[in-house]
């Protein structure tokens, strides 16, 4: 390393993670290990940090409380779909909602005219990956783990993915009560 490097201070690692990861500022980012530290700039980064977060939990709250009207709790299973919310919080609208209903979650938005994205959450000992996978043929993609997932789905077939999930969990593979 040159003398002039090692004598460097860099920018904070944490805040370089953070907006190295913010939506649609990374290739304007790669070049950041290099900038110097300046106690102000750590605090420009770190105010617009806490406003994107703010941000993103007033959206998440917005879609929680719309998607929780949408429950119907006589069911096993919680699809929700409403038109125009922000992808970036289908996940943890999924968690909050099982965190109040405790039943496997899809949570959906439209990708465009004739796809919809959405995110699966999943209660203990119940794979919603497999359950993916067994609807396959009505699925444009798919990918995740036992517990959490992710899809797209043409939206026409959303009726028919609920039907397959409620007909699988009503066949004896009923998600566990806490």
């Amino acid at each position: 390393m040159s003398k002039s490097l090692t004598k460097t201070k860099l920018i904070d690692p944490l805040i370089l993670t953070l907006l190295q990861n913010i939506r649609g500022h990374r290739s304007k980012l790669k070049n950041l290990k290099s900038i110097e530290f300046d106690p102000n700039l750590s605090n420009i980064i770190s105010n617009e940090v806490e406003f994107l977060n703010q941000n993103r939990r007033r959206i998440e709250k917005n879609v929680v409380d719309e998607a929780l009207k949408r429950i119907d709790n006589k069911r096993f299973t919680n699809v929700v779909y409403g038109e125009g919310w922000n992808q970036g919080v289908l996940g943890i609208v999924a968690s909050r909602i099982i965190e109040k209903s405790y039943k496997p979650t899809i949570v959906m938005t439209e990708s465009n005219q004739d796809v919809l994205t959405g995110s699966v959450r999943s209660v203990k000992d119940y794979d919603v990956y497999q359950s993916l996978s067994d609807c396959k043929d009505n699925i444009i993609q798919y990918g995740g783990h036992k517990y959490a997932a992710g899809l797209k789905i043409k939206n026409s077939k959303m009726e028919s993915l609920f039907l397959i999930r409620t007909k699988r969990i009503c066949n004896g593979e009923r998600p566990h009560n806490h």
